[in-house]
């Protein structure tokens, strides 16, 4: 997860590294790799756990929460 300030508040990125030379569609129907679903996977996983979270995410940290600003929006 990666957080910017944005006018708008605290926007964050989800992320899913992937090797940089894996292939994103097969050359013969231009259609998804597994690699890229797998990551693709990976995303909405994080997405539906936050969602299910949020309460835990944006709590402090002292509050035993991850403490994470702004967790309302995620691209």
């Amino acid at each position: 997860m990666i957080a910017g300030q944005t006018s708008l508040g605290v926007r964050w990125t989800l992320v899913e590294l992937e090797s940089p030379v894996s292939r994103l569609t097969n050359p013969g129907n231009r259609r998804a790799t597994a690699t890229l679903r797998h990551a693709v996977d990976q995303i909405e996983d994080w997405r539906r756990w936050l969602s299910a979270n949020l309460h835990y995410a944006r709590s402090a940290r002292d509050a035993d929460g991850l403490g994470l600003p702004g967790t309302g929006s995620l691209a």
